[in-house]
């Protein structure tokens, strides 16, 4: 099993960094603006991308508030994504928050890991803008 790990620095508080990646209408500021995502322990979220024809289905395995997020992906269009299990650990510095990002347990790195790692890359900049200036670029699912 091999890991996808990014870690970045965002100039806000682990207080804020945690509703963004935890509350709905954060997540649809930097990821997916169709999702179904309540931070409650044992619930189930739905991520929507290209007009409902690919849903990823995530469990919410552990809320630690501003420390740590885990989700284990119960169901994906994306081969090699169902049972892995995406972690987000938060720790307070300077000059803001350390974000170790972790999709963690994929088969392998062929196939679609290498485009997922990179399009994690991109919403984690996304997260960043989002939190530092107010306007993330996240996948935004047609009218």
């Amino acid at each position: 099993m091999v890991d996808m790990v990014h870690e970045v620095i965002i100039g806000v508080d682990p207080k804020e960094v945690y509703a963004a990646i935890t509350e709905q209408q954060g997540l649809a500021s930097w990821w997916t603006d169709t999702n179904t995502a309540t931070p409650v322990v044992g619930s189930e979220a739905d991520f929507v991308f290209e007009g409902g024809q690919m849903i990823f289905k995530m469990k919410i395995d552990e809320l630690t508030p501003s420390k740590r997020v885990v989700w284990s992906a119960v169901a994906s269009p994306v081969p090699g994504w169902q049972g892995t299990t995406i972690t987000w650990d938060l720790s307070a510095e300077d000059s803001g928050t350390k974000v170790l990002f972790g999709h963690r347990g994929w088969p392998s790195t062929d196939g679609a890991f290498p485009s997922i790692n990179f399009s994690w890359a991109a919403y984690l900049v996304s997260l960043k803008d989002y939190l530092e200036t107010g306007t993330g670029a996240p996948h935004r699912e047609p009218a």
